[in-house]
């Protein structure tokens, strides 16, 4: 059984640098849903820099509020975690994520709230991967039997799901 389950994190592993490498762009990929703050893109950037600036900033319970509760949630459902980690070039390693919530909550804040700051983890027995960046994040199904469970997660927290067009 140990045998089977080290095949699956090699797996794992295998396709989470092929999407990171490809940057999510191959038509393969489908099973990849982006957590966002609004259902579609919002062409108008002048107008969207305001609503980030107004609202996500300046409440006093706000989308970054929404965002890190439902990640908490998952952290709750999953013993082990990893974190990609990004060594000098294009190579891409793996280490176990043992930070307790309160730093897994301020990885996720810094992480979602720091322009071109990113977080790469992996809920083993979840069997998805998730990318943490700003104010978005995409989760990648690796065969997660409870993909609607995970999705729920979100959901509860008023936050829309979508699939990227590819």
């Amino acid at each position: 059984m140990g045998e089977n389950n080290g095949k699956e994190t090699k797996a794992i592993e295998v396709l989470f640098q092929k999407l990171i490498n490809d940057s999510y762009k191959q038509k393969e990929y489908r099973d990849i849903y982006v957590i966002d703050i609004l259902p579609r893109k919002v062409s108008n950037i002048e107008k969207y820099s305001d609503f980030k600036n107004i609202i996500l900033k300046n409440n006093s319970y706000n989308v970054l509020n929404k965002f890190v509760l439902a990640m908490s949630k998952l952290y709750l459902y999953d013993s082990h975690i990893f974190k990609l980690v990004h060594e000098v070039g294009d190579s891409l390693s793996f280490e176990p994520y043992h930070n307790d919530l309160n730093r897994f909550i301020d990885d996720v804040v810094y992480n979602l709230s720091v322009p071109e700051k990113r977080m790469d983890i992996i809920f083993n027995e979840l069997k998805i991967g998730v990318e943490v960046n700003s104010w978005c994040i995409k989760i990648m199904d690796f065969g997660c039997i409870d993909l609607r469970f995970v999705m729920d997660m979100f959901k509860s927290e008023g936050l829309f799901i979508r699939r990227p067009l590819l």
